[in-house]
């Protein structure tokens, strides 16, 4: 009985995992034999384990207690080859009838070198006399040609499993993607392709949802242009192998762009998003027909905004596909209706007029996502957010890093319009384990020590971000009203790239001593950990959406210093709707300076005083909110569940519309590279 709830609880844990028969085939047999020896207490009569493939697919196998005792383990390894070889000639024969021609003879694999001498020497010694007539059956297949066998090491014995227990770790090597001795035994039979935008914005949440759907039992492979695979190789160490994540493993495999390493039209999205779209709709179905060759076809395409092209890939291979949205929900409402013409908005008639979308708190001038201004200087990502808005109908689903608590009637209200799933948030998700699978473009300088040697509740952590660039004089009042406050602040100060046209920032003279000890400023930090230190209090933030998210599911106020995008729609939630921040600006289409006076006045009444402490207690109720909905029967990870399940549905129909055969995509003729042992796939010229 209990061998029998063993196996119940394998089969509920595990409903995605499978045996896969290829259509692909070489029609050689192979096969591998194991035997333990003097296993049943009770007779000990020793146990034979084989499997057999063709190709790469597992044709027979078998677990049985041997007949007779065996003397040694040499005798009990043997008559499992006898066996073994039983089966061989009775599949070759099965088919020949079928007429199915097998090339060349069956390798049969044993792990004991003493049999597989006594299979090969054709002299009876004294000491095998007592072996029956028929465990010799081997060595006359030998000596026929029909097999010949070859020694294989214990650690690599795929036949091991079917003669012994085995503990976990010792079975995951075979969930892990094949190798030349490995079967295609139990391995997550769903894999999901994540194409994202090269912007750390994008990269930190798509990669986090890889990690949740990895931990549901799904092979997840990320990739994005190898420009920012070098990054995040040198700052997040990631590796060419698949890392483990839960019950499944995140593979990273990254394209080139066609352009040369040091480019500078990268940093110019106007140029640089369709140069991307060329590319990828070229080496993503390369990409994909290089997973399926490998035993490894793709189930779904995943992407994030800017790139919808993803989804018209995705369309003209078959295949499902879905989008995450890495904004809020509010801000995805106002592009659909402004995208529709459902509500009027900012116009060069009407600049500054205010905006009602339904579910919604009203929108005054300079709280409407700016890209929707005639006036923004980013055109190009206005276009880019809307072509999403185009290919809506195409994603089967569209994934939101939010909850339903955070933003219930507006989800409520759009779920009527998309098919929308909130997973948020992503990074607090308790079902992945693994941390250290992370997508920074830059190694992270170490404040967690300093943090700790602070009491708690009096350091302010200030960050605006991965983009957003300040003037000098602004960042001159922000530093003279940090030394006015009082607090203690650890200062984040990324530096900007080469090619980005920004020049680097400078504190004023004397700064850091006038701190001391009080103020720490690094070039970047590892935010997650930051936020969640009892020392931090509150966070001076561009509002970023990953920025939002990480701060209200960690319980913390904020000090509302909006630049551009949906930053000033979040600053708006954050202060008059979540009531968790103060507004230090409204968006840099103010266009003033904010004095030191302000930003000390900002800084006090986000840390000391009542409205501190409500704001610190409504930032702990949203950490609340958040932690529940990722909880087991959470609103959050019920939605995850559903899309896994809903993929793997998927992924059959797939299947069964395609003749069960494997997803095999011909990529367009200028393809003449696939992907090496870098983990790369290149676009050469024809």
């Amino acid at each position: 009985m209990n061998a029998a709830l063993k196996v119940v609880r394998y089969l509920k844990k595990c409903p995605g995992l499978g045996i896969l028969l290829s259509r692909k085939c070489d029609m050689k047999m192979i096969a591998y034999c194991d035997a333990d020896y003097a296993t049943c207490p009770m007779s000990r009569r020793s146990i034979t384990g084989f499997c057999i493939k063709l190709g790469d697919s597992l044709l027979s196998w078998r677990t049985k207690k041997q007949p007779t005792v065996s003397l040694s383990s040499a005798e009990a390894e043997y008559r499992a080859m006898a066996k073994t070889t039983c089966e061989i000639v009775w599949l070759r024969g099965l088919l020949q009838d079928l007429g199915v021609h097998v090339k060349g003879p069956t390798r049969l694999f044993c792990d004991n070198d003493a049999a597989l001498k006594l299979a090969s020497n054709p002299i009876v010694h004294e000491r095998t006399k007592h072996i029956e007539v028929d465990c010799h059956f081997t060595r006359e297949k030998i000596q026929e040609g029909m097999i010949e066998t070859q020694g294989i090491g214990t650690q690599e014995q795929p036949a091991d499993v079917f003669t012994k227990p085995r503990v976990k770790n010792s079975m995951q090597k075979y969930t892990e993607i094949p190798t030349p001795h490995l079967l295609d035994l139990p391995f997550p039979s769903h894999f999901d392709i994540l194409v994202s935008l090269p912007a750390q914005g994008h990269v930190n949440p798509l990669l986090r949802l890889g990690k949740c759907l990895a931990s549901n039992d799904l092979l997840v492979t990320f990739t994005t242009p190898e420009s920012i695979g070098k990054q995040m190789r040198k700052a997040s160490n990631i590796a060419d192998e698949p890392a483990p994540v839960g019950d499944s493993f995140i593979r990273f495999e990254f394209f080139e762009d066609g352009w040369d390493e040091d480019e500078p039209r990268r940093q110019d999205f106007n140029q640089y998003l369709p140069q991307l779209e060329k590319v990828g709709k070229v080496l993503i179905p390369e990409m994909i027909r290089h997973n399926a060759e490998r035993n490894r076809p793709v189930s779904c395409l995943i992407n994030n905004p800017f790139i919808p092209w993803v989804s018209d890939v995705a369309e003209s291979l078959g295949l499902p596909s879905a989008m995450l949205w890495v904004q809020s929900c509010a801000c995805f409402a106002a592009y659909y209706h402004y995208y529709h013409g459902l509500v009027p908005f900012p116009s060069e008639l009407a600049m500054e007029i205010d905006v009602q979308l339904p579910c919604m708190p009203l929108l005054k001038h300079g709280e409407v996502p700016s890209f929707l201004y005639p006036t923004t200087p980013y055109p190009f990502l206005r276009r880019a957010i809307l072509e999403q808005y185009k290919n809506l109908d195409k994603p089967f689903c569209i994934l939101m890093d939010t909850f339903q608590e955070l933003e219930l009637e507006i989800i409520e209200y759009m779920s009527q319009i998309c098919p929308i799933k909130t997973v948020g948030p992503l990074f607090k998700n308790p079902k992945v384990p693994n941390a250290n699978v992370r997508g920074d473009f830059m190694k992270a300088d170490d404040c967690v020590g300093w943090l700790d040697s602070k009491p708690a509740g009096s350091v302010v952590y200030v960050s605006f971000g991965s983009v957003v660039y300040l003037k000098q004089d602004q960042w001159d009042e922000i530093a003279y009203g940090l030394l006015n406050s009082g607090v203690n602040f650890l200062w984040v100060m990324k530096p900007p790239h080469k090619d980005s046209g920004y020049t680097v920032l400078t504190l004023p003279e004397g700064f850091l001593e006038k701190a001391g000890d009080k103020g720490k400023v690094v070039q970047w930090s590892p935010q997650e950990q930051v936020l969640a230190h009892p020392a931090v209090a509150a966070f001076v933030t561009h509002c970023g959406w990953n920025s939002s998210m990480e701060v209200l599911a960690s319980g913390m106020s904020v000090v509302a210093f909006p630049e551009w995008g949906d930053q000033v729609t979040n600053a708006k939630y954050l202060v008059d709707v979540f009531k968790v921040g103060v507004r230090m600006w409204r968006s840099e289409a103010e266009d003033k300076l904010i004095t030191r006076d302000v930003v000390e006045k900002c800084l006090l009444e986000a840390t000391v005083g009542e409205k501190a402490a409500e704001m610190k207690r409504n930032a702990l109720k949203w950490k609340a909110a958040a932690e529940a909905a990722v909880a087991e029967g959470g609103s959050s990870d019920r939605n995850i569940q559903a899309f896994v399940d809903e993929v793997k549905r998927r992924s059959v129909e797939v299947a069964l519309a395609k003749g069960s055969k494997s997803t095999v995509v011909e990529a367009p003729a200028v393809v003449r590279e696939g992907a090496g042992t870098n983990g790369k796939v290149k676009l050469v010229s024809s």
